[in-house]
């Protein structure tokens, strides 16, 4: 089965594609992950493309540098470039997104809740 779970942040602005309608068809960013290899650090970068639903709940609650969750699976693109290569691009197409636990203060904050990190900061 073709199935991919990437955790990273949102970087850059989330690109969203609409219609002739003004309906969304897609949204697409770029999620980074780093990591640890011996002693380096290795940054390693993944275009994420969703479809609604998700499109709408990511447009209301996701912004750039968000840590996210993505499951899906790959996709690629393939088309020639100006000069006739081939060129293969290849995507994560989303399934879901989790939101990392440290970013639910975001969404407590709007819902006009205080976070347990809210009320010791004001003791």
């Amino acid at each position: 089965m073709n199935e991919i779970i990437v955790n990273g942040r949102i970087k850059g602005q989330l690109g969203v594609y609409k219609n002739d309608n003004d309906e969304i068809t897609h949204i697409r960013f770029s999620l980074a992950r780093s990591r640890q290899r011996g002693e380096e650090w290795i940054s390693e970068y993944y275009t994420v493309v969703c479809f609604p639903p998700l499109t709408d709940a990511i447009c209301k609650h996701l912004v750039q540098n968000d840590r996210i969750t993505v499951f899906g699976r790959l996709g690629q693109n393939v088309f020639n470039d100006n000069e006739g290569n081939v060129v293969r691009h290849t995507n994560i197409i989303a399934r879901d997104i989790l939101v990392s636990i440290t970013e639910l203060d975001k969404f407590l904050g709007e819902a006009g809740e205080e976070s347990p990190a809210d009320e010791e900061e004001e003791a």
